[in-house]
């Protein structure tokens, strides 16, 4: 009678243990699926320009600390660009430059803080 136990052990063993791999081996295969899935170009620029995003703090679930200060700071230097190539160019006017300088210090302080307002 041992033997015959023993060998209904072993059957039940052996026929859980194919059901175990059964599920494994289904697993992977959905793992491999979402593996194919996110290295599509679409997904992957996706990924991308939603890390970014992220990272920069646009969007309306920018939660990081930083609140976007890479955005401001390109906006900042963009307003200082327009401004030396609009009120400075390729003046000789000492007087000139002086007001470009001071309106490229100016400007960015007073567009950052109608931003916080």
């Amino acid at each position: 009678m041992k033997t015959n136990s023993h060998s209904e052990n072993l059957a039940l063993r052996i026929e859980f243990l194919e059901s175990r791999q059964h599920l494994e081996w289904l697993e992977i295969k959905d793992h491999v699926t979402t593996i194919k899935e996110n290295l599509k170009p679409l997904n992957i620029l996706k990924n991308v320009v939603g890390g970014i995003k992220d990272t920069i703090g646009v969007g309306a679930n920018s939660n990081n600390s930083n609140n976007g200060s890479l955005l401001k700071t390109a906006f900042g230097l963009g307003v200082e660009f327009l401004i030396h190539k609009i009120v400075v160019k390729k003046s000789q006017s000492k007087f000139r430059s002086f007001i470009g300088l001071l309106l490229s210090l100016a400007v960015p302080k007073i567009l950052d803080r109608l931003k916080t307002i």
